[in-house]
């Protein structure tokens, strides 16, 4: 009787246990989804970050794939076309409208296309008034049912698109044209289909052709739209079925179409590509899986085991970037939704350094056998991964009040689009903090061997031809492959490991002396016993941010000409070698499960310490940043590690056309200064790491120098002993200050013109540069910013718009006080090489105008409502307050001036101001440098 009991109570445990792991997961309470009566999909969520916003999204499900042969490119251009042919904002007038409120394209509105989806997204724009939010969903429900698609427009948008081909051609582009794609894809349709299409099909199609996929796929059994915001549901719900409800379905049937199968082959298939052009070389290992879409716990838990493996994988990927011969200076492997059919995998080395593809091959190889094998994983690695997965759903849990609205449409979009679940942070972290504690290691491992096929895998390999260099060809690579292989089924597994505590003891303590509130920006100022200062502000903006920025003056103008690349790599190299006990890769290991990073910094005129931390961190960052300034590490093995990296990054700089395009503007425009241009493969013969140490260790050992910008989820009474031990206890002398020194460059003089030829492709790169002496003050900063949008937006009108000839024009500028007060201003685009003439003149007519005439009304409020829309978003972020104290103390500049930037856009932004502002910066440019393709490759 008592077996017969046993047997029944185990059975029904099995069958309880059996109904809990094929329960549904639940789903975001937040989230509401319908469907309206002509087939439309919608997803809506309210929420509150960033406050007064909206975010909108609309997915099509029509892609490069759903084109005819006589439609190459077209879902794409088609895509451009619903920006510029709406009826309620005919002649490209939607951008302009748009600005108005705010909402700049680019940043705020954009679409993309890929080969399965087109998708349109405002990622921020105001609620207010409600007559522009309801305007706003007109104009998606017009680019979805009533574009006008003109003959005139398309032309001109033909002209664009062109050029947005032209952009992309390049080294990269050519070896997956050539050699990749096919490799890829197979003789699938994914191959013949590349989204951005042919120059052939661009130039020669038929308007018509436009219009008839717009027809056939823009319908609303096809569409979802997403609408997340600072509104009630209830209300995004009804705009929705207000602005989309009344538009008709076709009579037609929806068109059939299913993701294409993509041809496996048996075992593993090679295709290696060359160029003389390519920049990084890279070995990459891919394979296409069953998906896992998730939809019960069991499958959630699998799902886990996936993620445990990944970050396992990724982790010993990384560790081969710090070894003394490092092939490779960046590693990546992911899985992430590539159809319905397929999950896409892959694990890759970039960067790899000529010599060592072979070698990345191979040990690519051998991670792939260890893996058949079951990973070998240790108990610590798996363990120290549930830690980090953990912290991160821990974060986002915490931070799901501050989470902005447009992450909650993307994920919104992967639901829609893939059937990923849709839960919220607070549910993903019940599920894992329920499933986490039951995955054994065993599970890991059999996961391991399941997720990476013995068939199928694709391996692409990108090289650089060079004259004298044979590049490794199929034949060499699948020998290294086949080593790897083999020795990567004898591996044996994963060893334990202890890891030791930042501080093996507590620093000595030193004092807080004097304590003064600044007069805005609502911080507090120590002044500590060692001379440093700390600064804390305060905020509730994130719950689970910390962020400390350590700045000192000086930088590597205080090293001597003999000793400046040696100054210059000093952050480099001790980022490369760690500090304390901890090698880079170690102490990210002892970090495993704790949200804390470190970045170090050099420039010419001062030094920079940079920390992200949790707020449960915040002691964990102060002993990392103790660490850094008092034990800095270097031996003979992480030099080798160091020089490593850095030949994986410069080798192909001087190959690749547009590096050594800007590369000659910075170096023209300061006149060859040797401190003034960018680094190159044989300046590390010119670093001596001694010197390096050295300069690095004279760079941090006075406190006195530095300012501490703490900023973020913090209580300034539990900062102050944190403080105290860790940062006011550095060694400081306050009678010993440094500055930085005027190293001598001076900008080129007005008027100089360059030419020189470079590139394989009919592209010419054309880049324009005023720049001088600049009067210092907060409020000339603010002009230079507002002319660098008015020009933005002026020449994105003129030479794309309305010239059809450029697909971007980039404007940047710049201002530095020390040494000496600058400005810069610098203009750049590529276009076809026939039209830089007359596009360089349209350019200098503009400014002219801009000189003379001054922009119109409407342009400076569409500059104001830019301006506004970024400030007031900024403020909602820490990095904000911190870059605002950084230039307090860096420049002197008042938090006050600094704090008045929204008073200063509505009072005094003027169009006589900006006119100004053009006549004093713009008035004759110092540099014009034109990079032309030789004349072959014009001429192809």
């Amino acid at each position: 009787m008592a077996r017969l009991l046993g047997c029944w109570m185990a059975l029904v445990l099995a069958a309880s246990t059996y109904a809990v792991a094929q329960e549904q997961l639940p789903r975001d309470p937040a989230v509401r989804a319908g469907k309206l009566p002509n087939g439309l999909s919608y997803f809506v969520r309210s929420n509150s970050y960033p406050p007064g916003r909206i975010a909108l999204m609309m997915a099509v499900r029509a892609g490069s794939l759903h084109e005819e042969d006589d439609q190459l490119g077209l879902a794409h251009l088609l895509e451009h076309m619903l920006f510029a042919t709406l009826p309620s904002f005919p002649n490209r007038t939607l951008t302009k409208w748009l600005a108005r409120y705010g909402v700049d394209l680019g940043p705020h509105a954009n679409a993309f296309t890929g080969y399965h989806e087109t998708v349109y997204l405002v990622a921020s724009a105001p609620l207010e008034p409600p007559a522009f939010r309801d305007s706003l969903l007109q104009v998606f429900a017009e680019m979805a049912f009533a574009a006008t698609l003109d003959s005139a427009e398309i032309e001109t948008e033909r002209r664009i698109v062109l050029e947005e081909w032209r952009l992309g051609l390049g080294a990269e582009e050519r070896i997956w044209r050539r050699f990749h794609n096919a490799a890829f894809y197979g003789n699938s349709r994914y191959a013949e289909r590349d989204p951005i299409g042919t120059e052939q099909s661009l130039r020669t199609f038929r308007p018509e052709a436009v219009r008839r996929f717009y027809r056939r796929w823009y319908r609303p059994e096809l569409l979802t739209v997403m609408l997340v915001g600072d509104i009630a549901v209830d209300t995004l719900e009804a705009l929705v079925r207000r602005h989309f409800g009344r538009i008709r379905a076709p009579e037609e049937p929806v068109p059939s179409f299913s993701d294409p199968e993509i041809p496996s082959s048996p075992g593993i298939r090679i295709s290696v590509g060359t160029d003389p052009e390519l920049r990084f070389a890279q070995v990459q290992f891919n394979a296409y899986l069953p998906p896992l879409r998730p939809q019960t716990r069991s499958e959630y838990r699998r799902f886990l085991l996936r993620r445990l493996a990944l970050g396992i994988l990724l982790e010993r990927l990384d560790a081969y970037t710090y070894t003394p011969d490092a092939p490779a200076q960046v590693v990546f492997a992911d899985i992430r939704p590539f159809s319905q059919r397929y999950d896409w995998m892959s694990f890759s080395m970039f960067a790899v350094r000529d010599e060592s593809i072979a070698t990345a091959a191979e040990l690519l190889a051998y991670e792939l056998a260890r893996a058949w094998q079951g990973g070998g994983v240790s108990q610590s690695e798996l363990e120290r991964h549930k830690a980090k997965l953990q912290r991160r759903l821990q974060e986002a849990v915490a931070e799901q009040e501050r989470t902005e609205s447009v992450q909650h449409l993307f994920r919104l979009r992967d639901h829609a689009r893939f059937g990923m679940p849709l839960l919220s942070a607070a549910q993903e972290l019940e599920l894992a903090q329920s499933l986490l504690p039951t995955i054994r290691r065993e599970e890991v491992e059999q996961v391991f061997a399941e997720l990476f096929p013995r068939e199928g895998w694709v391996v692409l390999v990108s090289a650089r031809e060079q004259p004298g260099r044979v590049a490794p060809d199929s034949a060499s690579l699948w020998q290294a492959i086949q080593r790897g292989l083999e020795r990567g089924l004898r591996a044996q597994p994963q060893a334990e490991e202890q890891l030791p505590a930042l501080l093996a003891q507590p620093p000595r303590k030193g004092r807080i002396l004097r304590q003064r509130r600044l007069p805005a920006g609502d911080a507090l100022e120590w002044t500590l016993s060692n001379g440093a200062r700390v600064v804390v502000k305060p905020t509730q903006l994130k719950q689970d941010q910390v962020i400390v920025w350590a700045l000192s003056p000086g930088g590597h103008s205080l090293a001597p000409d003999s000793l400046y690349w040696s100054a210059a790599e000093a952050m480099l190299l001790v980022e490369q070698c760690g500090a304390g006990e901890f090698d880079p890769f170690t102490l990210r290991k002892r970090l495993a499960g704790q949200k804390l990073e470190i970045r170090l910094g050099i420039g010419e005129t001062g030094e920079r310490i940079w920390l992200e931390a949790g707020a449960q961190e915040l002691e964990l960052a102060l002993q990392l940043l103790h660490l850094y300034m008092t034990r800095p590490r270097m031996d003979s093995a992480c030099v080798e590690a160091y020089q490593a990296a850095r030949r994986s990054l410069l080798q192909g700089r001087t190959e690749s056309p547009q590096a050594v395009f800007f590369d000659t503007l910075q170096a023209l425009y300061w006149q060859g200064h040797p401190r003034k241009r960018a680094i190159q493969l044989q300046d590390l013969q010119r670093v001596n790491p001694a010197a390096a140490y050295e300069f690095y260790r004279q760079r941090v050992s006075n406190a006195a120098d530095w300012v501490f910008i703490v900023v973020g989820a913090v209580k300034p009474e539990q900062l102050r002993p944190l403080v105290e031990r860790y940062l006011a206890g550095l060694p400081g002398d306050p009678r010993r200050r440094e500055h930085p020194r005027d190293v001598g460059a001076r900008p080129a003089p007005v008027g100089t013109v360059v030419q020189f030829e470079r590139g394989d492709e009919p592209k010419t790169w054309v880049g324009i540069v005023y720049g001088g002496e600049f009067r210092w003050s907060v409020h000339n900063q603010f002009r230079l910013e507002a002319l660098e949008r008015l020009l933005n937006l002026r020449l994105f009108e003129r030479l794309r718009e309305e010239l059809g000839g450029v697909y971007a024009v980039f404007v940047w500028t710049w201002a530095e006080k020390e040494p000496l007060p600058h400005y810069r201003l610098q203009i750049a685009f590529s276009c076809d090489p026939d039209r830089a003439d007359t596009l360089v003149q349209e350019l200098y007519r503009e400014l002219e105008r801009l000189r003379t005439q001054g922009p119109t009304l409407d342009e400076v409020e569409r500059v104001r409502r830019v301006l506004l829309h970024d400030y007031q978003l900024d403020q909602q972020r820490n990095e904000f307050w911190a870059t605002l104290l950084q230039r307090h103390y860096r420049d002197g500049d008042a938090l006050e001036a600094l704090l008045s930037y929204p008073q200063w856009l509505e009072q005094q932004l003027t169009p006589a101001l900006l006119r100004q502002t053009v006549a004093e910066l713009c008035a004759a440019p110092r540099l014009e440098v034109r990079m032309l393709p030789p004349k072959t490759a014009q001429g192809q």
